[in-house]
C-alpha cells in the first residue's frame, strides 16, 4: 500500500465525497443526496473500478462460486488491453440483457463531457 498520509482533500470544493469525509448532502445545487445507509436487512452490494485486467477471469470464478453478483466499472484503455475479460463480464456476470449492455458500454465510450454525471 502506498502512503496517503500526505494528501489532503481541498475545503473549497463544492463537491461532496462521503469516502472522505463521510459528506452525504453536496453543496452543488441539484445534485441529490448520497446514499449512506441501507435499512434493508441483509443487504450489501459490491462494486469494483478501473477494470478489467488479467486477474478478472478467475475474480469472475470467484465471484461466481460464492454466488455473488458485482457492479464493474471499466476503463476504456483497460477493455483495449483486456478484451476478452470484458467480454467475459458481460455474458457470465451480467444482470442485463444482451442489448441492454452494447448500450452501457458504447454510451460509456463517448467522452466525458456528455457524461457529466459525477459529485
Amino acid at each position: 500500500m502506498g502512503d496517503f498520509s500526505g494528501l489532503k482533500y481541498p475545503e473549497n470544493d463544492t463537491d461532496c465525497w462521503w469516502t472522505y469525509s463521510k459528506c452525504v448532502n453536496p453543496n452543488l445545487q441539484g445534485l441529490p443526496k448520497d446514499v449512506s445507509d441501507v435499512p434493508e436487512p441483509h443487504t450489501l452490494a459490491y462494486g469494483f473500478d478501473d477494470g478489467p485486467n488479467c486477474s478478472h477471469n478467475a475474480f469472475y470464478d470467484y465471484l461466481m462460486d460464492q454466488g455473488q453478483k458485482a457492479t464493474m466499472f471499466y476503463i476504456g484503455s483497460n477493455v483495449m488491453d483486456w478484451p476478452l475479460e470484458a467480454q467475459r463480464a458481460v455474458s457470465d456476470v451480467t444482470g442485463l440483457t444482451s442489448r441492454d449492455a452494447f448500450a452501457e458500454l458504447y454510451y460509456s465510450s463517448y467522452p466525458p463531457p456528455l457524461n457529466t454525471f459525477f459529485t
